[in-house]
């Protein structure tokens, strides 16, 4: 059970240094017993004024106020906290209880007057002392307050409320019926009345403005989204109403005048003409034993041609040729498709390999992508794998299952400026390998490249990696001996040889920045094709 201590004008108190001796009693009456069964003891004249505090304890205060006020105080147990207080005069009795209910509160304690004496409580369970709960205070200046709310939503100012609320504070909203219910000091119930009252005005109404765009280059849909979240996350500005018309792709606002004003600005900015990126791909398979031969002989460390030094071998092959044209032509087409004498050799190099036999060209494909879309390339062909089978009165059914083997390419340019752009590029290749699994479905192996590079307008970039591993039975005869009946045999050697297929992805992209440059642009891929047969004459010999 915890102790109760009442100070009275009976206990001795010290203040700094200084010992009071309580006054002496003259014919003190009768004894009167509280409600808590403590005994009272009436109270003496006040002792002589004060005018500083010096950590005193709490409890310490507590007495001097109890003498000074002629007021009984009932504490539950020793106080925390101590008080200092500096003045440039005395204090006077009327002053120590705004003096002591400050220090309580900087403790987290409040002073609760019950009519005959007070009691020192907990700041938190001031609520459980109100008489009235709603809308009454409390003596100790404490009290609970339902705030009508009418215009605005409630969630968002209850958050500042509890912002606002002291430590015993406590609030919380009833959303359906536009109110708040907050208990706190009394002085802060009014700031926080006052507050909600500055918030909580009628709205003016405004004239609404009705307007429809019409988009010539991008999605209706798109765009009012992209102004949709703007105008959501201004909080301030998100009266406006979008709604579109796919089939025309026009788009239609309706909000006030001073929104709308924004919305032009905002359609011009969104529906600005789009850079497109024609892709140039070559899809070519090398044979490394082959490779290595024309490889070597054009100066290749190690020999075999891959990704990894496919410009080294085009420069090697180009060698001193220089593109057959007029200066002015060249100026020309370098301002249209980048730099022409790398493309040319480039271009030398791969029909040289195909001339060869070293290499074969799988696809040639061309792509018009939009800007930051992706587009895609399939080559190969769709297979059929059984994966189950039914058996029924009507025989049975098999089960099948579409699958693509081959190359998968796609490719998302985003262009930075007109001659510079980031190509992502993810390449996937499937083959079926010649074994079988135990349902005895073919097997199919899966490589896959992807990466991001930075390039400019014209550059080439060739990726490498994908290797096919394969035998192949080679067949070694002397000629007509080996037709020999009999003897035949002895004039011919079988062998079973594993190759080695190297799949190398040749991109060029070039960069539109409007419609009319797409036709331009054609027309001089065509020339350099022209061309590119009179370079080749030079480097390739028969």
């Amino acid at each position: 059970m915890k102790r109760i201590i009442l100070f009275s004008l009976l206990i001795n108190f010290s203040l700094f240094g200084q010992t009071v001796a309580p006054l002496p009693l003259v014919l003190p009456p009768p004894l009167v017993k509280s409600t808590i069964n403590t005994p009272m003891i009436p109270m003496l004249p006040p002792p002589p004024m004060v005018s500083t505090l010096d950590a005193m304890s709490l409890n310490e205060f507590i007495r001097l106020v109890s003498k000074s006020l002629g007021k009984n105080i009932l504490v539950s147990g020793k106080l925390d906290g101590t008080v200092d207080f500096l003045s440039n005069m005395d204090l006077r009795s009327r002053d120590l209880l705004p003096l002591l209910k400050s220090a309580l509160e900087l403790n987290n304690y409040a002073l609760v007057n019950n009519g005959k004496y007070y009691t020192v409580v907990l700041a938190k369970d001031l609520r459980l002392y109100d008489s009235v709960f709603l809308g009454a205070r409390s003596s100790a200046g404490y009290g609970t307050k339902v705030i009508h709310i009418k215009y605005v939503n409630v969630v968002p100012i209850l958050e500042g409320v509890k912002s606002l609320l002291s430590a015993s504070g406590s609030a919380f909203g009833v959303p359906d019926n536009g109110a708040l219910i907050v208990s706190d000091f009394s002085d802060n119930l009014k700031l926080i009345q006052s507050l909600v009252n500055d918030i909580d005005k009628k709205p003016i109404v405004k004239n609404q403005i009705f307007k429809s765009f019409h988009l010539v280059n991008s999605s209706a849909d798109s765009v009012s989204k992209t102004i949709h979240t703007i105008f959501t996350n201004d909080h301030n500005q998100s009266n406006i109403s979008i709604s579109i018309n796919a089939e025309s792709n026009t788009l239609f606002v309706q909000g006030d005048e001073e929104i709308i004003k924004r919305v032009p600005s905002m359609v011009s900015d969104l529906d600005r003409e789009q850079y497109q990126v024609y892709v140039q791909i070559r899809i070519v398979e090398l044979n490394n034993d082959l490779s290595s031969k024309i490889g070597m002989q054009y100066g290749l460390n190690g020999g075999i041609v891959s990704s990894s030094n496919f410009f080294t071998f085009s420069g090697n092959v180009g060698g001193s040729a220089i593109a057959p044209m007029t200066p002015s032509l060249l100026t020309k087409l370098t301002a249209s498709l980048g730099n022409v004498n790398q493309l040319l050799a480039i271009g030398a190099s791969l029909d040289l390999l195909q001339t060869t036999g070293v290499s074969k060209t799988l696809s040639d494909p061309s792509l018009l992508c939009l800007n930051n879309k992706e587009s895609k390339v399939v080559v190969g062909k769709s297979l059929s794998f059984l994966t189950g089978s039914t058996t029924g009165s009507a025989g049975t059914t098999n089960a099948l299952t579409r699958t693509d083997v081959g190359l998968n390419l796609s490719i998302k340019p985003l262009v930075s400026s007109k001659d510079k752009l980031t190509l992502s590029v993810d390449a996937i290749l499937e083959n079926i390998l010649p074994s079988l699994d135990s349902n005895n479905q073919p097997l199919t192996s899966k490589q896959e490249i992807k990466t991001d590079a930075i390039l400019h307008h014209g550059e080439t970039i060739v990726l490498g990696g994908f290797v096919k591993s394969y035998d192949s039975v080679v067949d070694d005869s002397v000629p007509f001996f080996s037709k020999l009946p009999w003897i035949g045999s002895a004039f011919k050697h079988s062998s079973t040889i594993t190759q080695k297929d190297n799949l190398l992805l040749v991109i060029t992209p070039y960069i539109i920045d409007d419609s009319k440059s797409l036709s331009s642009l054609q027309s001089d891929l065509g020339v350099l094709g022209h061309y590119q047969k009179l370079y080749n004459d030079q480097i390739i010999k028969p």
